[in-house]
C-alpha cells in the first residue's frame, strides 16, 4: 500500500521516521510553572500525609481517607478552570503534578 502523506504517524508506520515532523516540546511561562510548582509542592504535603508508601505496597490498597483529602485539597478539580471551581491549571502544569 502507498502512502502519500507525509505525517510522523505515516512515517512511523511505514518504517521511516522523518525526525524533521517532531516539534520541540512546548515551553512553559514562568507564571505558569510557579502555579505548577505550588501543586506539586501541595502533592508532596498531602502524599507524605496521607500514605505509608510501605503499607499500600503490602496491602495493594490506597488508605482510607485518601480521597477525600486529594478532595479537600482541590486536587480532583484542579485542571477545571476558575469559574468552575478549580484552579485553571494549564495542560503544561497538570503533569508536572504526577510522578517524578
Amino acid at each position: 500500500m502507498r502512502v502519500d502523506v507525509s505525517t510522523l504517524l505515516t512515517s512511523l508506520c511505514t518504517g521511516r521516521l522523518d525526525v524533521n515532523l517532531l516539534n520541540g516540546f512546548p515551553e512553559q511561562d514562568a507564571p505558569d510553572r510557579v502555579a505548577g510548582d505550588e501543586w506539586v509542592a501541595k502533592a508532596e504535603t498531602v502524599v507524605r500525609e496521607h500514605i505509608d508508601p510501605e503499607n499500600t505496597d503490602d496491602t495493594g490498597e490506597l488508605p482510607a481517607g485518601l480521597i477525600d483529602a486529594l478532595r479537600g485539597a482541590g486536587f480532583l478539580t484542579f485542571a477545571f478552570d476558575a469559574d468552575l471551581g478549580g484552579a485553571g491549571l494549564s495542560a503544561k502544569s497538570c503533569p508536572s503534578t504526577g510522578p517524578r
